[in-house]
């Protein structure tokens, strides 16, 4: 089920996330926020789980660069991935390239919701996670 412009702008952030939803809402509001990189058209969440800062950076193949600089590894954090067109207009530039289709993941602090982490990542791990 999608979630609407009014559920997005009704969203408290900074509030600590306790459940997946909150943090399908929060990882949404994040994923929209960076310029250089944004979601086209419908969105879909493949993947929202909480877990350990380190077992998130695995999941996504991340170097685990820990975003915020009072991330630890062993931190509670939530990983949401989602499917949907991309359009990336690359930093210092104006004019966006044509929109692809691919997987995007957002990282947050459980507590206090902070958001740390946006990129890309191959769809066909998650999609594999949704037939099991």
């Amino acid at each position: 089920m999608p979630i609407t412009e009014a559920t997005l702008s009704a969203f408290h952030r900074g509030t600590s996330i306790d459940n997946k939803l909150d943090a399908v809402i929060a990882a949404r509001l994040e994923l929209a926020s960076p310029p250089h990189f944004k979601p086209v058209g419908l969105v879909k969440t493949l993947f929202a789980e909480k877990s350990k800062l380190s077992d998130a950076y695995a999941l996504v193949d991340s170097a685990g660069n820990y975003s915020a600089p009072d991330w630890v590894e062993d931190m509670v954090a939530w990983l949401v991935v989602f499917e949907s067109d991309i359009q990336v207009t690359p930093p210092g530039e104006y004019t966006p390239n044509p929109p692809f289709y691919g997987c995007s993941y957002v990282l947050l602090a459980a507590p206090g919701g902070a958001g740390g982490e946006v990129g890309g990542v191959d769809c066909a791990k998650f999609t594999e996670k949704q037939n099991k």
